[in-house]
């Protein structure tokens, strides 16, 4: 997702109509080009409980007994 970052910036700069848009790009645009830093802010808090979200269960497999509890 954060690879994708400067690809996006330098190819398409968000693509016609946004289409190329990743969360971290709307980020980076709504703090530096919009200068919107509040709603940047709120993405970056969005994408920090998802990534928390999303590793929860990667280490609950990762534990050796299925994440139950013994």
């Amino acid at each position: 997702m954060l690879k994708l970052f400067v690809i996006i910036q330098l190819l398409t700069d968000g693509g016609p109509n946004n289409s190329s848009m990743t969360m971290m790009y709307y980020l980076y645009r709504n703090a530096f080009s919009y200068d919107k830093k509040n709603i940047a802010a709120a993405v970056g808090v969005m994408m920090f409980i998802l990534a928390v979200i999303m590793a929860i269960p990667q280490f609950r497999s990762m534990s050796g007994n299925g994440g139950k509890k013994k």
